[in-house]
């Protein structure tokens, strides 16, 4: 009988025991442990990745969240929509003071043409940022035929009471009154680039927001389920007013009381009370105008008034702030060689009920001060022009026989002129729309 030697179990042996089943299992399968962890991991960025654009490309959230809610959901109406004939731009003063509906239908029973007409003012922006803005519409083949522009009063604050102008600085994260510009946003990096961050953190995410939708969103769950179910929509103000799909804010009026409070709690600064030529926001007017005329759109510029209270009350502090309102607005003028349609007042029809805040009109309000735009000569004048139509020599309009959209000669102010006020229209009867 064949003996077979017992085997001799070496130190190594110990250390290194003989693999079991089990464990061969484990090298064999190895990979896939991994490869299904990973996507266990990363399905749920995916899909969040993958919802969040699918949000952005059905309208239902801009490309990537601004400064200002308003804005974002004015983005999504205006990408949703054919090109506007008429883009109404600017601050809230804008916002909230032209009802797109009435000049829609008034131009559309001038030119007996379908125009089209929406409401883009943002509460406070600014030239820069409505440029950013535009000039992305434009891209993406919305651009207007012709865009009405206001020059509120933070465009002529005095520059002998504010801060100096910032030269050689870097891009403004904040406003003059320390409220974040589009440029501390993500759209506004989108836009501009990620070269405006300093901070290493910040760039880095930059970089991720420009590959990401989903981070692009992150910290605002609340937005994205909000879209998902019921689009774009604005109520964070809902108790100010309704921000309407046209994009005109219409809000509710107040009491006089709550006037007179707000008059005795604000803050009348010298740069408002004495009224001037401000060299920084004539540039930004400037760079929006020739940017405009690159791109083929016309411009029509309106120097807008404030509210009666507010201007009784800063006239009481200074008996010269609308002669130096008009005077400024005159240089600026001069200085863009561009013609203003100055406003020098709210019409006749103003009274109690007109006013939303001290500086900004109701929604009904909004009708009878459209209107009495349009009876400005040169504003419908130039307004007429590039979509086609023409004004008599008195101011009445008359259609033309110009294809909507196409340029024709426009009866307007010579440049570095300004409407006096004995040309400001007769007083409307009726606040109807």
């Amino acid at each position: 009988m064949t003996q077979h030697p017992h085997p001799t179990v070496t130190e190594a042996d110990h250390l290194s025991p003989r693999p079991t089943p089990h464990s061969r299992r484990g090298r064999r399968h190895g990979p896939k442990v991994v490869l299904v962890t990973l996507v266990l991991l990363l399905a749920p960025v995916l899909i969040l990745e993958l919802f969040v654009r699918g949000l952005i490309a059905t309208d239902r959230l801009p490309s990537a969240p601004s400064n200002n809610q308003q804005l974002d959901v004015s983005l999504v109406q205006v990408r949703s929509r054919p090109a506007q004939d008429v883009l109404l731009v600017g601050d809230s003063q804008m916002a909230t003071a032209v009802d797109p509906a009435v000049l829609q239908k008034l131009l559309r029973e001038e030119l007996d043409q379908p125009i089209t007409v929406y409401n883009f003012g943002q509460p406070a922006s600014t030239t820069e940022g409505n440029r950013l803005v535009l000039d992305q519409l434009v891209k993406d083949g919305k651009k207007p035929t012709v865009i009405v522009l206001d020059i509120s009063m933070s465009s002529l604050v005095n520059q002998r009471f504010t801060v100096a102008n910032r030269p050689n600085a870097g891009p403004a994260l904040v406003d003059a009154e320390g409220r974040p510009t589009l440029l501390s946003s993500a759209l506004g990096r989108q836009l501009v680039g990620c070269g405006i961050e300093e901070e290493i953190v910040d760039r880095l995410d930059c970089e991720v927001a420009n590959i990401s939708a989903a981070w692009r969103w992150h910290g605002r769950p609340e937005r994205v389920i909000r879209a998902a179910i019921s689009g774009a929509q604005y109520d964070q103000k809902a108790g100010r007013g309704r921000l309407r799909e046209d994009g005109f804010f219409a809000r509710h009026p107040v009491t006089p009381e709550k006037i007179q409070e707000q008059i005795r709690n604000g803050d009348f600064s010298q740069s408002r009370v004495y009224p001037g030529f401000n060299q920084a926001e004539a540039d930004g007017f400037k760079t929006f105008l020739a940017w405009a005329d690159e791109h083929d759109i016309e411009v029509v510029l309106v120097g807008w008034p404030l509210t009666k209270p507010y201007t009784d009350e800063l006239l009481a502090r200074n008996p010269d702030w609308l002669a130096q309102r008009e005077a400024a607005t005159k240089e600026l003028e001069a200085y863009l060689g561009h013609p203003i349609v100055y406003v020098e007042a709210y019409g006749d029809w103003f009274d109690e009920t007109s006013a939303s805040d001290l500086n900004h009109i109701s929604g009904e309000a909004a009708k009878p001060f459209t209107r009495q735009l349009w009876d400005m000569a040169d504003f419908r004048a130039q307004l007429l022009a590039p979509l086609g139509g023409t004004a008599t020599p008195d101011g009445t309009p008359a259609p033309s026989a110009t294809p909507a959209g196409s340029a024709a000669p426009a009866s307007v102010a010579p440049p570095g002129s300004v409407a006096p006020a004995s040309a400001s229209p007769a007083p409307i009867a009726s606040p109807g729309g």
